[in-house]
């Protein structure tokens, strides 16, 4: 009995121990492994509980539990402490506010929580999806950034990665976050004098919504935990207790060794690695591609498919130019064979196609269906070209977003140019003056071209583009080679 009084005091008195304990009944196949990092998390969670912190921003690597302390735990913690206090948690998505919502609600509903707190109980005619009330006055809302901000006032806001990662280099979206916190969600407290922030995400831009709140308020306490440490670093833990992270030191070595932050570099690409597992994003104004990126070579292998990427204009003496690449996909490379550049009104720049198609054989041409795109690809068809495939316009993504998508492909050494070709060293001038070189048709014929082959891999479900399944529908049959396409998800 003592024991469990004991132990039932620890989990009142620590955030830290209460939410290891609350893993094992949440997800009791998980094993949960114990650093450094949780109690530093815990240890600043507790200051905005005693009233010593209002604004609390924690930037962490991905999948490092941050989640689990502060929008799960740490809320089922207080309600605990104060079951009348009114809770928000706000994420990108209201599926994924849902989710920890039910989560909380399973907590709560727990043999082990019902002893550790008797006053705090969940309404049985307050409880939905998006909201439950306690007995006692309090709630806890569910809210997403696209849903829109609702409730008449809360004590403690949580914002859990308020942003999605594929969009935070949309200026329009970072702004659109700014003005709905300004507007809707920092007028939100019950006792503005009292109300606590607390934002926990992964960096994402240098002028993420992190990089607004620490504009806004000089007062708001930054815990910044990169995967590997810059330098050293010092992290209170407890009062009395801090921890040294030593320069070059890992966060987690277990699940983010050496072998599989090298791995998640190389895929990712040095922007967005230093963002999400650094949490120090850097500035990028600038071309996202490196020139000496791409690789050479002087034999062709190969290949498994042939596809054609162009960005058609309709100018004849001046102007925009239309582009073409001719390239070979090689299992996960990508080998660009030839490229064109013309200034052409519309029936020449049929027939420019048209020659394209005669000489290089293509088992896809690729064409973005928006504006003069749209008008060929149609034409094209009735003309039996029956292989044209067109691309769709990514959300409205600005053209060097979308070069920044594909930049780990390139960094990753998977794209080769021929050796000694005049083309590729004009092409690649053109690469390593983007965006604000003389031309853009090369650059957007090559983005979407890698990602059109990104995207058919995560259609696929696979990781290798060569593999696709072997009975596609008949509509995707090539008239021309009587063969079924083998770049089906294409």
């Amino acid at each position: 009995m003592n024991n469990i009084l004991t132990l039932a005091a620890i989990y009142r008195q620590s955030l830290f121990y209460f939410a290891i304990r609350a893993m094992t009944i949440l997800e009791p196949q998980t094993k949960l492994s114990r650093n450094w990092h949780q109690k530093a998390i815990a240890y600043q969670l507790m200051q905005c509980f005693l009233g010593l912190c209002r604004r609390l921003i924690i930037n962490q690597p991905p999948k490092t539990l941050k989640t689990h302390l502060v929008s799960i735990s740490y809320v089922a913690w207080l309600l605990m402490h104060d079951p009348s206090l009114r809770i928000a948690i706000i994420c990108y998505d209201e599926a994924l506010a849902s989710t920890q919502l039910r989560k909380i609600r399973q907590l709560l509903r727990s043999k082990w929580y019902m002893a550790l707190a008797p006053a705090t109980r969940i309404r049985k005619d307050k409880d939905t999806e998006t909201l439950f009330e306690t007995t006692a006055g309090g709630e806890v809302r569910a809210l997403s950034v696209q849903g829109g901000i609702t409730g008449h006032g809360f004590d403690v806001i949580i914002i859990d990665d308020p942003q999605k990662a594929s969009l935070a280099h949309s200026e329009t979206e970072r702004r659109h976050l700014e003005e709905l916190y300004a507007s809707a969600i920092a007028n939100r407290w019950r006792n503005p004098a009292k109300g606590v922030l607390i934002v926990v995400m992964q960096r994402l831009h240098v002028d993420d919504f992190t990089a607004y709140l620490l504009r806004l308020r000089k007062d708001t306490v930054h815990l910044n935990i990169p995967a590997v440490a810059p330098v050293d670093m010092t992290f209170h833990l407890d009062d009395d207790e801090v921890y040294r992270f030593r320069e070059g030191e890992l966060l987690e070595p277990e699940r983010l060794s050496d072998v599989v932050l090298e791995e998640l570099r190389t895929a990712q690409g040095e922007v967005h690695f230093q963002a999400q597992y650094m949490q120090a994003p850097v500035k990028t104004g600038g071309c996202p591609i490196n020139p000496a990126w791409f690789r050479t070579y002087t034999e062709l292998p190969k290949y498994d498919y042939r596809i054609i990427s162009i960005d058609p204009a309709f100018t004849e003496n001046g102007g925009d130019f239309s582009a073409a690449l001719v390239c070979d996909v090689v299992g996960d490379d990508v080998y660009l064979v030839h490229g064109e550049q013309v200034q052409c009104d519309y029936p020449n720049l049929l027939r420019w196609i048209e020659t394209l198609d005669k000489t290089w054989k293509p088992d896809l041409f690729l064409i973005e269906a928006i504006g003069a795109g749209k008008g060929i690809w149609g034409l094209l068809r009735e003309r039996d070209f029956h292989h044209v495939g067109t691309i769709e316009t990514h959300n409205g993504l600005p053209k060097l977003r979308r070069m920044e998508i594909v930049s780990p492909m390139i960094e990753a050494g998977r794209v080769f140019v021929p050796a000694n070709a005049e083309w590729a060293r004009q092409f690649l001038r053109l690469i390593g003056s983007f965006p604000y070189g003389p031309s853009d048709d090369w650059p957007d014929a090559l983005s979407q071209l890698l990602i059109r082959l990104r995207d058919a891999c995560m259609r696929a479900g696979q990781h290798r583009c060569r593999r696709f399944p072997p009975d596609p529908p008949p509509q995707q049959t090539s008239l021309r080679y009587g063969m079924h396409y083998r770049k089906y998800w294409l």
